[in-house]
């Protein structure tokens, strides 16, 4: 049995995960408290529901990266279904949140609120019935990196684009098109550029783990450190501080 360490993992893979995901997990996790510290109403906790599930995921990612433990692939197999699980997660809670403000709190209740993220959350589920037929790949032969198959690919597309992607630009599109002030479109504007940066982060890492390119796993880490911090920001400093009041 071999383990690694973090500090045994090559260059490029330890600036990958503990200097670029660590900075997006430090970001996550302060945005977080700082919007649930403010104010702790329901609306509140939706939103930093986004920053904690990512920053969870991330965590997790922090935790199997350095395990290459021959004989042992399925434990990693495992934290890494979370790990995307976590991410992927994530987004339903924009939805959730544009969802409160466009039909308001009263109309979407906690209930209805709980029923979208526990649904949107058990299609994400369903990823694990691909892991018995290598739907992800983990071990020697991919340099401890995860691999996806087209199928499990497709299925995790599917879901996010359907069950998040698209409500959230819905709503939030017709959001702004019945706010009449400049200064609250430009506010919002900051929200859809910044959940439409999150997005393409999100799509092109998990393209990355398809496509199966170094070169392009490495180029697109750097990008995505702009992507999700400019994102993060963009939504905080949009619609973040204003609910925090």
């Amino acid at each position: 049995m071999v383990i690694i360490t973090a500090l045994d993992l090559d260059p490029i893979r330890f600036f990958q995960i503990y200097v670029i995901q660590g900075l997006i997990f430090i970001v996550c996790i302060f945005l977080g408290y700082r919007t649930l510290k403010r104010n702790n109403k329901r609306i509140n906790q939706i939103f930093s529901g986004f920053y904690f599930s990512v920053g969870l995921g991330l965590f997790l990612n922090f935790i199997y990266a350095p395990l290459q433990i021959e004989g042992l692939e399925a434990v990693v197999l495992i934290l890494n279904f979370f790990t995307n699980y976590f991410i992927s997660l994530g987004p339903i809670f924009f939805v959730v949140f544009v969802l409160l403000i466009y039909k308001s709190g009263k109309v979407i209740d906690s209930y209805k609120q709980l029923s979208i993220i526990i649904i949107y959350g058990a299609l994400l589920f369903l990823m694990l019935l691909f892991l018995p037929f290598e739907g992800v790949s983990i071990n020697p032969d991919t340099n401890w990196k995860p691999v996806y198959t087209l199928g499990f690919f497709i299925y995790l597309m599917l879901v996010l684009f359907l069950g998040a992607t698209i409500p959230s630009y819905y709503y939030a599109i017709r959001i702004y098109t019945n706010f009449t002030t400049k200064d609250l479109k430009d506010r919002w504007k900051y929200f859809i550029l910044g959940i439409t940066f999150l997005f393409l982060f999100m799509y092109g890492t998990f393209f990355a783990n398809y496509l199966n390119i170094d070169l392009f796993r490495t180029i697109w880490s750097i990008i995505g450190l702009f992507l999700v911090i400019a994102g993060i920001l963009l939504i905080y400093f949009g619609v973040g501080r204003q609910i925090e009041k």
